[in-house]
């Protein structure tokens, strides 16, 4: 891979890196293809307070408001296909066809 990609934590609706990472290795030759940010004990508690204040409000949106953001969700989803399917097969050690996306 001939640029390792660093994933970011993502919380809060704060998209952030860390100095504390982890390798992702391809399971098979184990080749580093990327970093995953670590989040620290401090974050993780304020990821789980973010989540516990939002949860009134994303309880109080409509079927409808909810059927939307999944709908455009799943556009992003469909969108980014072919780099998921990448990333997958990379960490998997699994060659890449077709079918995945």
């Amino acid at each position: 891979m001939a640029t390792k990609r660093v994933f970011p934590l993502i919380y809060g609706g704060l998209i952030k890196q860390t100095e504390a990472r982890v390798n992702v290795l391809n399971k098979f030759n184990q080749e580093v293809i990327g970093e995953v940010c670590l989040a620290s004990r401090a974050e993780i508690k304020q990821a789980f307070e973010d989540a516990h204040k939002a949860a009134p409000l994303v309880a109080s949106l409509s079927s409808h408001h909810r059927a939307q953001i999944l709908t455009h969700l799943h556009s992003l989803i469909t969108k980014n296909s072919k780099e998921f399917a990448e990333i997958l097969c990379l960490e998997a050690g699994k060659p890449i066809n077709g079918k995945f996306y």
